[in-house]
């Protein structure tokens, strides 16, 4: 061996000892496995035709130069072809060597370093393609990018921020100065505090100003941001930033938020409306159905004037149900309407509905049933006249299409979701049937299943839309469960419950005592309204002589104002044991007649006597400081009962003291 060094021969990298000429006089054995070839495949052979042709030329010339100039050490990064003909990516290190003979030889030392390289090119690649995502996301988002050397008075721009600004280069000589006379004036001050936030290195997040594009003086919005990017050696270098035209959107959210209060002033008019219609109907309504109350009860018995007087009584309330589920499908949409879940007996409501669908089952002449399975609840939680409604909505319209046989109400426990359960009422009729194409349009607001239906059948079809909203409100639904032309239909009405208690469910509902029903007025019993004395408000004529005659058949002394200015004028003097207020009157409304009368002293329980029966209405009325709120058109008997139910008189007490009670008292007719 030429060189008898232990390092040489056991070396963990390869090793070979070149002469001048390049020729391989000695190579270690981690170089022969690096390179897969044996040291006799190497003699007589010049270690760079190893190397890949591209790398050959370069390599060979730099070996000669260190010949020449003895220079050491030297590196070099190569390829070489090993002996399965694969391609190695190596690091080649280069040292004189000055052996025994005295002649010029060279140390080489080879590292495999392939996967140092790949690596490397794959960072490259990595980056490239990040660079191009990062270019491709900065274009596709409308950005322009600008930079600006610190303390420097010049802006350079990309394509894009020329085409932001409408400008070409040739256009704008590239100053800051230049830049900001585009800025709008309002916006110079916001622009160049960020700028100064910019060099002082704080992060500045996307902010908007404005600029006038010198091609056309619109008025354009830019939004941008900047950061202060440092040089190598971590000092202050330069200013670099992104421009986005942002007016069309500045435009499509100035569109949308006039689109939102155009809607909202729809809303509000629509509301307006609403309320306007439901006081303008009730007023007449209230005396249609008045007088034909009193022309009951007061002209001689003749059987077929009273069905005239019934039937005017009866579609008078057809009427008010109509106005009423108008305005409750316009608060629903509106989401405006509220449910007051509160305990209540199951059998009481269905004592109620039962007894009011009775009466309608029979003048039809076909059967009504209620019936139960399995156990229920004595008690649940709910909404009591929301639920009412969507009852009586539902089984109304079975009995009203059903000409023979009759319909089935069946309670019952059913899943719903997360494992609850819910109550259901299944409503079963033999009537005319529902076809799969009309079924679709059956809980559409306002429409009903054909023209002839509605013709022979009348209503809106607000019903089963409304009661389908309301029952989700109460935490259900109301769905269709089958039907057929002539074969009748089944309708499920399912709720929420409330927390059930195994202690409250029971076998049978008729088992569990009823609680009391709710008062009724009974005249025989009455003790009258006799010398109270009562001032009635309202602008309207007919309904003035109206209440006061019922009033006054109660024995009740009235007195009659027309508007606010009248009944303050009348009231003032505290005369009077009860006032019933209109709210909307001409000179003076009702409102500011009952704020004139207290902060005058007057304690007279004053009563809101009113065709606005929408819910704001009636919070509005307790909040102002009226101590009942009833609705037209009026029913005489609730009107005396919720009279007689406030002041609380017997017999024996005074006429004229003021009344004890201070409770307040809704009561919608």
């Amino acid at each position: 061996m030429v060189i008898c060094d232990l390092a040489f021969e056991y070396a963990s990298i390869g090793m070979a000892l070149l002469t001048a000429e390049g020729q391989v006089i000695q190579m270690n054995p981690a170089l022969c496995a690096l390179c897969g070839y044996t040291m006799d495949q190497f003699e007589s052979r010049p270690f760079f035709s190893l190397l890949t042709p591209e790398a050959q030329t370069e390599n060979l010339l730099q070996f000669t130069q260190i010949c020449v100039e003895k220079v050491t050490p030297y590196q070099l990064q190569s390829r070489i072809i090993k002996a399965n003909g694969c391609d190695l990516d190596v690091n080649i290190r280069v040292c004189p060597y000055k052996g025994s003979s005295q002649v010029d030889l060279y140390l080489l030392q080879i590292e495999d370093i392939s996967d140092r390289v790949r690596a490397e090119v794959k960072k490259k690649h990595f980056e490239h393609s990040i660079s191009q995502r990062l270019s491709l996301a900065v274009s596709g988002a409308g950005f322009g990018i600008w930079e600006s050397a610190l303390g420097s008075d010049r802006i350079i721009w990309d394509a894009k921020m020329y085409e932001i600004y409408g400008m070409n280069p040739e256009d704008f000589d590239g100053s800051v100065r230049a830049w900001r006379k585009l800025l709008h004036p309002d916006d110079l001050n916001l622009v160049d505090e960020r700028f100064l936030a910019l060099t002082q290195g704080k992060v500045i997040e996307l902010f908007e100003f404005r600029f006038l594009r010198p091609s056309d003086g619109e008025l354009r919005y830019i939004e941008g941001n900047g950061i202060l990017e440092l040089d190598p050696e971590g000092r202050p270098h330069r200013l670099v930033g992104m421009n986005r035209d942002v007016t069309e959107r500045r435009r499509a959210e100035s569109a949308l938020l006039k689109a939102k209060r155009d809607a909202e002033d729809a809303n509000q008019a629509k509301t307006v409306f609403l309320a306007n219609m439901s006081h303008e109907i009730r007023t007449p309504l209230a005396i249609i159905v008045g007088y034909s109350e009193l022309l009951g009860k007061n002209i001689p018995f003749n059987p077929q004037t009273s069905r005239w007087i019934g039937t005017i009584k009866r579609t008078s309330l057809q009427l008010e149900l109509l106005v009423n589920d108008i305005l409750d499908i316009s608060k629903v949409e509106a989401g405006r309407i509220d449910v007051d879940r509160r305990d209540l007996s199951l059998r009481q409501l269905i004592f109620e509905v039962e007894a009011l669908m009775q009466l309608k089952a029979a003048e039809k002449g076909i059967l009504l049933q209620f019936k139960t399975e399995g156990v229920l609840p004595r008690t649940i939680e709910s909404d009591a006249p929301r639920l009412k409604q969507i009852l009586i909505n539902i089984i109304g319209n079975a009995i009203k299409f059903t000409q023979q046989g009759g319909v089935i109400v069946t309670l019952k426990l059913v899943p719903g979701d997360q494992d609850e359960l819910c109550l259901a009422f299944v409503v079963e009729d033999s009537g005319l049937g529902i076809g799969p194409e009309a079924a679709t349009k059956l809980f559409v607001p306002f429409t009903q299943a054909d023209g002839s239906i509605t013709r022979k059948y009348g209503g809106t079809g607000l019903g089963l839309s409304l009661s389908r909203r309301l029952a989700q409100l109460l935490g259900g639904n109301v769905v269709l469960t089958r039907s057929s032309p002539a074969r009748g239909s089944v309708f499920t009405v399912t709720i929420h419950p409330g927390a059930l208690k195994a202690s409250d469910l029971v076998e049978n509902l008729e088992t569990y005592q009823m609680p009391p029903a709710h008062m009724v007025f009974d005249r025989a019993f009455s003790p009258g309204l006799s010398g109270f004395r009562i001032l009635v408000v309202d602008d309207a004529p007919d309904l003035l002589a109206l209440v006061s005659f019922i009033l006054e058949t109660e024995g009740a002394l009235v007195s009659r104002a027309k508007n606010g200015v009248e009944a303050l004028n009348f009231a003032t003097d505290g005369s009077f044991d009860l006032i019933l207020m209109d709210l909307q009157m001409p000179v003076l409304d009702g409102y500011a007649a009952m704020s004139m009368l207290r902060s005058r002293g007057c304690q007279v329980p004053i009563f809101a006597l009113t065709a606005h029966a929408m819910e704001k209405d009636k919070e509005s009325c307790l909040e102002a400081g009226f101590q009942a709120y009833l609705t037209k058109p009026l029913n005489t008997e609730k009107l005396l009962l919720t009279i007689l139910e406030f002041i609380g008189k017997p017999l024996a007490q005074k006429k004229g003291s003021p009344p004890s009670s201070d409770r307040a008292q809704t009561l919608g007719a």
